[in-house]
């Protein structure tokens, strides 16, 4: 389920439709809308289900009525936006946390995050034989995330795979986690009025 947010089915082609320019949505609650999804599961349709975009609360909500519980929750998760309670509530129910953006989405247009050119993170870098994006992803990985970097490049592609062959230290860790300031980068404003907005 890729938002608690309830949008009125209109095609494939849009899935997010908009009327008089705002979001189309409805009051389905997303507790249903999971019922339904493990109706999926036991008709043998799909294996297993994943949410993307919870809360805590609303995890704890789900978890509180599902039969079957959600294998992963893909959420927004970097340096700047760690999301620690959330992490440590989806490891207590042996849900895998999918970390998207984790990078700080550095793109032609956008700041670079300050993370990825201090220079804590050049030293550590230097340290390794890495670069500051595969700190980044090594961080991500060793706090409990599987991270999903975009990247078009094949060279990026293969870089973002190699960052197995060395762990952080825990004073790395604190340091790579003292950038936490709660800066979202994904705030999906067009339902901040939603019953069920999430942030």
């Amino acid at each position: 389920m890729h938002s608690p947010v309830g949008v009125h089915y209109i095609s494939d082609e849009d899935l997010m439709p908009h009327v008089d320019g705002e979001l189309w949505t409805n009051d389905v609650d997303y507790v249903d809308t999971y019922k339904a999804m493990e109706m999926l599961v036991e008709m043998g349709q799909v294996r297993s289900l994943g949410l993307s975009n919870f809360n805590a609360d609303q995890l704890e909500r789900l978890l509180e009525s599902c039969q079957i519980k959600p294998v992963a929750l893909q959420i927004e998760c970097h340096p700047g936006l760690v999301q620690t309670p959330l992490i440590e509530l989806c490891k207590r129910h042996d849900i895998t946390v999918v970390a998207y953006s984790p990078l700080g989405r550095p793109t032609i247009g956008r700041p670079t995050p300050e993370y990825l050119k201090d220079p804590s993170v050049l030293a550590m870098a230097a340290k390794y034989g890495k670069t500051p994006a595969q700190v980044i992803l090594r961080y991500m990985i060793d706090i409990g995330t599987v991270p999903i970097p975009k990247a078009s490049q094949e060279d990026h592609l293969n870089e973002n795979l190699d960052i197995f062959d060395f762990r952080l230290a825990p004073e790395e860790l604190q340091q790579l986690s003292s950038f936490n300031r709660g800066q979202r980068l994904w705030k999906f404003e067009k339902a901040k009025n939603h019953q069920h907005y999430p942030y």
